[in-house]
């Protein structure tokens, strides 16, 4: 389901509280059609961030790879989410296969 996870962030923190943005146009169409209530936005996090900066200040940054990026970018995604206000976020959190897999020898 696409935006599940937004929608499971919605409930928890009030559907103005969160922006889902994602690259792929038509994943945005399909989780907005599941998720009304919700705010999708167009743009790659790693190319418009000026962009998302914009949109106000950020408390929370979950990060939702899906897999897709490879670590690299994903690394580059927390550093950016790290300076989207003047303080960094209180927390960020990051779902993706490649950082697990990249700290899953840490943890065994």
């Amino acid at each position: 389901d696409f935006g599940a996870t937004t929608q499971h962030l919605i409930e928890a923190c009030g559907p103005g509280n969160v922006i889902a943005i994602d690259k792929q146009p038509q994943h945005l169409t399909l989780a907005a059609e599941q998720w009304p209530a919700g705010r999708f936005e167009h743009c790659d996090f790693l190319e418009d961030f000026e962009k998302v900066r914009s949109w106000g200040k950020f408390e929370i940054v979950f990060i939702d790879i899906n897999g897709n990026r490879e670590l690299q970018a994903v690394c580059q995604a927390v550093d950016l989410a790290q300076t989207l206000n003047p303080e960094p976020p209180r927390l960020i959190v990051v779902k993706s296969v490649a950082f697990f897999n990249a700290l899953l020898p840490c943890i065994e």
